[in-house]
């Protein structure tokens, strides 16, 4: 179980990170770019299907804790589930986002109309994953929910820009073309703000989270969910420090180095450093989504 959340988290983190790399990569068109943007969008459809296998098996894991039946046999309680609970209704609304993500993404249509279309469906899966969360436990139109779902989407797109960037996007320098090398300056300038910007808002909704969780700070050391948490805070910590070097370092490097290649190598390596620690965050994330909170 733990497992399949962890893996729900990593599919839809590459799938916000591989939708953020295709609008970034969409302005004026070059070879570098084009190639990019074919990459990251058939990213994007893979770890969308990715994204409901991974919420499909989750769903049919937890039915079996609920029911208190073995796998095979709990396959025939989901519908009950579905039609009948808080938890399947809220998992039917994050499926038919996912849906509508999947003939989105395989329409190939483009624009802003399109675009928004992706960031609702986007937003509603978030939702319906914090309605099946601790966070419902102060009632469904909660704050607890709203700040759950935006901490969901932030973490999503900073683990996926860079998981994206590094392994993807910038796993092919851009060369000595001007309009190549201008299209990833653009990029990694793009992604070094919004990685910042998905960093500061993490801070803020995941203090609002852990305040609602616990009672006494004390708890981080003395309860075993607290020291869970504390570790994945390292963690995070750890993937901030590296995201500080890619911001005040390596990408200045980047914009200004007229050896753009070793820069961009040495900025791809960085942002995959700062990838693993953040794909073990989503493990202890996924930890702590099976436990209980002390506050609950």
């Amino acid at each position: 179980m733990i497992a399949l959340v962890a893996l729900l988290n990593l599919a839809l983190a590459i799938l916000v990170g591989a939708t953020l790399a295709g609008s970034w990569l969409a302005g004026p068109s070059s070879g570098w770019a084009s190639t990019a943007t074919r990459q990251v969008r058939a990213t994007a459809r893979i770890a969308t299907v990715l994204t409901l296998l991974a919420s499909v098996l989750v769903l049919w894991f937890q039915v079996a804790v609920m029911t208190e039946l073995p796998l095979l046999a709990a396959a025939t309680a989901v519908v009950a589930v579905l039609t009948g609970s808080h938890y399947g209704m809220s998992w039917l609304a994050g499926c038919a986002a996912l849906v509508a993500l999947i003939v989105l993404h395989a329409s190939g249509w483009r624009g802003s109309a399109i675009n928004v279309a992706i960031v609702c469906a986007l937003a509603v899966f978030a939702v319906s994953r914090s309605l099946v969360s601790h966070a419902v436990m102060d009632g469904g139109l909660s704050w607890s929910v709203a700040f759950e779902a935006v901490h969901l989407l932030l973490v999503s797109g900073w683990v996926g820009m860079v998981l994206v960037a590094g392994w993807i996007v910038l796993a092919r320098p851009p060369g000595t073309v001007s309009a190549d090398l201008a299209s990833c300056r653009r990029y990694a300038n793009t992604l070094s703000r919004a990685a910042m910007l998905a960093v500061i808002g993490i801070v803020l909704t995941g203090a609002f989270n852990a305040w609602r969780a616990m009672a006494d700070i004390t708890q981080l050391i003395t309860t075993n969910w607290g020291l869970t948490l504390t570790a994945k805070l390292v963690l995070v910590g750890s993937a901030i420090a590296l995201g500080a070097i890619n911001r005040w370092w390596l990408v200045p490097a980047l914009l200004q180095d007229p050896d753009s290649d070793r820069a961009c190598r040495r900025f791809a390596v960085n942002l995959r450093f700062e990838g693993v620690v953040l794909v073990i965050t989503l493990v202890a994330a996924a930890l702590l989504s099976a436990g209980s909170p002390p506050g609950d």
